[in-house]
């Protein structure tokens, strides 16, 4: 067996490790929640093995309205109720791109893609981004279980 067929061996090995190990923490987790939840604490902090630990517990209430039934039930004054939502903002991007274009100054950063664009089309000259940058490079990697179908 190659050295990188050993390493990929171990790589899933501890990958099911770890899978074990996310479980039996969400099980201590239940356990320290309930504790916390029956003694009435949502700040503790005792020492274990001379370690100071903190921990915290408290309830966080999230709520999902349903937007189409309040829209209709309020008509305009529904309107007053909103607030950019980042998520519905990346959804919807195209469409909104150019509704935010006022506001790019403040809200707005150069695309990569648009300044290679521009240097390459001769619009901006290279030279305005000398000193004007930083490239940060990284490595991405992952492994995963393909499954195959039958």
């Amino acid at each position: 067996m190659s050295t990188v067929q050993e390493a990929l061996k171990r790589y899933v090995e501890i990958q099911e490790e770890v899978a074990k190990l996310e479980t039996e923490k969400k099980q201590c987790r239940e356990v320290l929640m309930a504790y916390m939840q029956e003694t009435k604490q949502t700040l503790w902090s005792p020492s274990l093995d001379s370690k100071q630990l903190t921990v915290r517990y408290f309830q966080k209430t999230t709520i999902k309205y349903d937007e189409a039934l309040l829209q209709q039930r309020l008509g305009d004054k529904y309107l007053h109720l909103l607030e950019p939502d980042m998520a519905k903002i990346k959804t919807h991007l195209q469409e909104v791109a150019p509704l935010l274009q006022p506001a790019l100054q403040q809200i707005g950063s150069p695309s990569r893609e648009k300044v290679k664009a521009a240097v390459e089309a001769g619009t901006i000259d290279r030279k305005a981004f000398e000193g004007a940058f930083t490239k940060v490079d990284a490595s991405v990697f992952s492994v995963g279980r393909t499954t195959f179908q039958k």
